[in-house]
């Protein structure tokens, strides 16, 4: 049991970069659309929630392919 794990840590703190990465952007795009969108119907609220969670993680996956492209090209 114990090889199944092995690497654990070490993937670990590589993950945490880029998830920390992404849900920061995320989560600031996600509270700055959502203060600056002004919905003047009801009907349409969940359409732009949906619109904003699209964008939002859409611009999160870019920031962290920056990351990693920036961190690949650095290396070579």
């Amino acid at each position: 049991m114990k090889g199944i794990f092995r690497g654990g840590c070490t993937t670990l703190l590589r993950e945490s970069i880029g998830n920390g990465v992404f849900f920061g952007v995320y989560e600031y795009v996600r509270y700055q659309m959502h203060s600056n969108i002004k919905v003047s119907s009801s009907n349409y609220s969940n359409l732009a929630d949906i619109g904003v969670g699209i964008a939002s993680g859409g611009l999160g996956g870019v920031a962290v392919s920056m990351l990693i492209t920036k961190h690949v090209f650095f290396m070579m």
